[in-house]
């Protein structure tokens, strides 16, 4: 039975490993693009799932993501945070427009191109989530739903994380960050296509980094790395983790039904690990290429079994250091 459905949630860097895991799936014949009828995705997961959609070889997207700079549009000044107040978050969704222009146009689509075209261009029914914060819902953004939306809209309401990016607001409504209560959107997918073996779904758990494990003894960076906030972390390092460790814990509330064909990598992130993930070329290509080696070694003793296509779920770790 083909995979037709694909669910991938928020979580930051996870993206980078979530990539890898596509790839080789992909690679290996566990799905494939013309049997993928929907997508149903959450914050950096909506980024990937428009990736999968605009069908690009797999060498294209690592060289986009690997090595596009990144921190040119990440920059922080002091004049961002002080108008953070009256802004509600530091970045605005120009970031989100930097990152997507380059792959809609290399295809000859506009940055301005709607749901509903972007469905009659990809053929797949793409739904990313959203959070309202007024009606306190998670809202579900898709081309039958908001065919007059602009893609890039819909992405910046999914990822607009509370405090760093400032909140989508139109007329009486505030968008967050759609991981606030949907990070991973299965429950969504299953009601619309409830044959589960049809799903792939990438997922993501967070633990605790401690400070004094083996693999920071004698680390001068461990404070620093650890999954904690101290006095020497910065502001965007405690909106980071506030946000970060919020949405897991409200996802891991969330009973989720398990279906047969999902990943679920366990990750120690941390802060600091995003922000090296943004500048560092490098740190990229390496959560991609753990993505990529987890099932190239197998994973688990349970993992992949070619024979009969039968996924189980999985969980690592990304590489220390």
């Amino acid at each position: 039975m083909p995979i037709k459905h694909l669910v991938i949630s928020g979580g930051g860097t996870i993206g980078f490993q979530f990539l890898g895991i596509l790839e080789e799936l992909n690679n290996r014949n566990f799905w494939k693009l013309e049997d993928i009828e929907s997508i149903y995705a959450t914050s950096v997961g909506s980024f990937l799932a428009t990736i999968v959609c605009l069908n690009y070889d797999w060498e294209t997207v690592n060289n986009y993501i690997i090595n596009r700079p990144w921190h040119d549009i990440f920059k922080l000044s002091g004049k961002q945070i002080i108008e953070a107040y009256y802004n509600k978050g530091l970045y605005d969704n120009k970031i989100i427009e930097t990152a997507l222009k380059p792959l809609l146009e290399a295809k000859d689509l506009s940055l301005k191109i709607t749901l509903k075209e972007f469905y009659e261009y990809s053929k797949i029914d793409l739904h990313i989530f959203t959070f309202e914060l007024n009606t306190f819902k998670t809202v579900n953004l898709s081309h039958d739903l908001n065919p007059d939306m602009l893609l890039v809209d819909a992405i910046s309401r999914s990822c607009a994380i509370p405090g760093v990016f400032m909140p989508i607001c139109v007329e009486n409504e505030c968008f967050i960050d759609g991981g606030v209560m949907a990070n991973y959107p299965l429950s969504f997918c299953l009601q619309d296509h409830p044959v589960k073996e049809e799903i792939l779904g990438l997922n993501y758990t967070i633990c605790k980094s401690d400070p004094k494990s083996e693999h920071m003894e004698n680390n001068e960076h461990a404070t620093r790395n650890a999954n904690i906030i101290t006095k020497d972390s910065s502001i965007l390092d405690f909106i980071l983790r506030f946000s970060m460790n919020a949405m897991n814990f409200i996802t891991n509330s969330i009973p989720s039904e398990p279906i047969p064909h999902e990943i679920v990598c366990k990750i120690e992130e941390s802060p600091m690990f995003l922000k090296e993930s943004i500048y560092s070329s490098e740190k990229r290509k390496v959560l991609i290429e753990t993505g990529i080696h987890l099932l190239e070694k197998g994973g688990p003793q349970k993992w992949l079994k070619t024979d009969d296509k039968t996924l189980t779920s999985l969980e690592s770790t990304f590489p220390k250091g």
